[in-house]
């Protein structure tokens, strides 16, 4: 199980690590408020997956911490790849771009409630 989720946690980063400099370039592809809401939306992300990492390094959760550490990582991740795909287009964000970024804003809160085991800002 350790292991396992510490092949989770290092996939999680590394698509932090490549979702990032596509979030740096945003500004040359998307403009207006969707640029900011998709900048919000990493720097949540960022924030979120630092924390969850830094409490796995600790060594100290249970099974049952970790998993859930895992599959949070797991769709952060997949919502970066999703967003990075989104500002590869090029374009201002439409209404369809629009309601995905709102659903993961959604699901984004949710995880970082206290209740759900995340941190609130």
């Amino acid at each position: 199980m350790k292991q396992s989720t510490c092949n989770r946690l290092g996939a999680g980063l590394l698509v932090l690590g490549l979702a990032l400099p596509v979030h740096a370039q945003m500004g040359g592809g998307m403009g207006g408020p969707g640029a900011q809401q998709m900048s919000g939306m990493m720097r949540d992300m960022s924030s979120q997956m630092t924390e969850m990492s830094s409490r796995m390094s600790k060594g100290n959760l249970s099974a049952a911490e970790q998993k859930q550490i895992a599959e949070r990582m797991s769709e952060m991740a997949g919502m970066m790849d999703h967003m990075s795909g989104m500002a590869g287009k090029g374009m201002m964000m439409d209404a369809d771009m629009q309601k995905q970024m709102d659903q993961m804003r959604k699901r984004m809160d949710e995880m970082m409630k206290p209740s759900a085991g995340g941190s609130k800002k």
